[in-house]
């Protein structure tokens, strides 16, 4: 009797065999082979954006942190102060500076704001115009902060349930500006689980583990795209007698294959006239994309 086959998944320069099919006292017996192209649908990165306050008194002020996070800071100008020294308040994300209500310059609060190590874990500050003098004004949030989904710690990207493989050959393109170092080149996928993968630049650094060095978020959404089934990739039944070692099994002469030619999907059936080892299983490389393999026994020979 034959034992249950399952269907298995390929994926690019990935070489995969389907589990084992065990055989026992049989003349011969028939593989119902089908293949399936799997190749995931691309996959969107946001790299995220820092929160702003753009123009405000002739300041912009920026999240030091890219992410969502930054439009909880707030700056406020309370008077009290004497032009030239000015005083700086950071109560949580709340940052509050106390000024000489239309004398202090937008230059003599850059000072002040960078001479607070708390105020400066929070935002960066620069003009936006010529600068000019500053007044009283109540409390302003930062805005327009959005989540990054790149951790520049492990070299990971954050995509949940990503349906990626390790070695799949993807496409990289930006919609503004790609994560520093990354270019608009091809990359092979590593999978870390089903939510974080990362980038090789060859397909066996990608089975190694050997990531792409990321060192900045970039901007905008990043667009990975897997490479398509393009090439033929061929499956070939492989039999062994001490489930150890697998080699190819003949017929009339030529090895038993299966070949998935650009757009075919084949749905054949193998036949074995005589069973000569206990343990059959197919094997295969492919060029590009992913594959899903469905083997199925469908009929048997017994004595």
């Amino acid at each position: 009797m034959l034992s249950k086959t399952g269907t298995t998944s390929y994926t690019s320069a990935y070489l995969g065999q389907s589990d084992a099919i065990s055989a026992v006292e049989s003349k011969g017996m028939a593989f119902q082979v089908s293949i399936e192209d799997s190749t995931p649908d691309a996959s969107v990165i946001a790299c995220g954006v820092a929160a702003a306050l753009t123009g405000d008194q002739h300041l912009t002020y920026t999240a030091a942190n890219l992410g969502a996070g930054g439009n909880d800071i707030s700056i406020a100008y309370t008077d009290g102060a004497t032009a030239g020294a000015e005083v700086v308040t950071v109560t949580g994300t709340d940052i509050s500076i106390q000024i000489q209500d239309g004398v202090t310059t937008s230059a003599q609060v850059i000072t002040a704001v960078e001479a607070s190590a708390e105020a400066t874990a929070l935002v960066e500050v620069a003009l936006s115009d010529a600068g000019g003098t500053v007044d009283v004004a109540a409390a302003q949030d930062l805005t327009g902060g959005t989540e990054t989904y790149i951790d520049l710690t492990e070299d990971l990207f954050y995509v949940e349930d990503h349906g990626l493989t390790t070695g799949l050959k993807v496409a990289a393109t930006t919609s503004d500006t790609l994560p520093t170092g990354t270019s608009a080149t091809d990359y092979y996928i590593y999978v870390e689980d089903d939510n974080q993968f990362g980038l090789a630049t060859s397909q066996a650094n990608a089975l190694a583990g050997t990531l792409v060095s990321i060192t900045g978020q970039g901007v905008g959404n990043t667009t990975l795209t897997p490479a398509g089934v393009t090439a033929a990739n061929t499956l070939t039944l492989l039999g062994s007698v001490d489930g150890i070692s697998y080699y190819p099994v003949y017929k009339n002469g030529s090895a038993l294959t299966v070949t998935m030619n650009t757009g075919s999907l084949p749905n054949i059936l193998l036949t074995l006239d005589e069973i000569s080892c206990n343990l059959y299983k197919f094997q295969t490389t492919v060029a590009t994309g992913a594959i899903d393999v469905s083997i199925k026994y469908v009929g048997l020979q017994n004595d």
